[in-house]
């Protein structure tokens, strides 16, 4: 009897540790997981930071100057036509 006892709580014992094993390699892969995750939220913050400045106004009129583009001169409105109806197109 006393040796069925001493097999019963070694038994335990041996699933405990199993199960602490696994969860010690499920915690070091979840901890991988979460720093490729910071990485790849650093990496896109520069990204949306690059293109915040490649898509300011400055740089937009800078790409324009280079590539030969000019400002208008002025803006002028043009008057459209009164519109017609249906009876009098006839």
């Amino acid at each position: 009897m006393p040796a069925v006892v001493c097999g019963a709580i070694f038994m335990l014992l041996a699933t405990a540790l199993s199960f602490e094993a696994v969860q010690i390699g499920s915690q070091a892969e979840l901890d991988q997981v979460r720093g490729r995750t910071e990485r790849a939220a650093d990496v896109q913050r520069d990204l949306r930071a690059q293109l915040s400045a490649a898509e300011s106004p400055a740089e937009t009129l800078e790409g324009a100057a280079d590539l030969g583009l000019i400002e208008p001169a002025g803006v002028v409105a043009l008057a459209s036509p009164p519109m017609i109806s249906e009876a009098e197109r006839g």
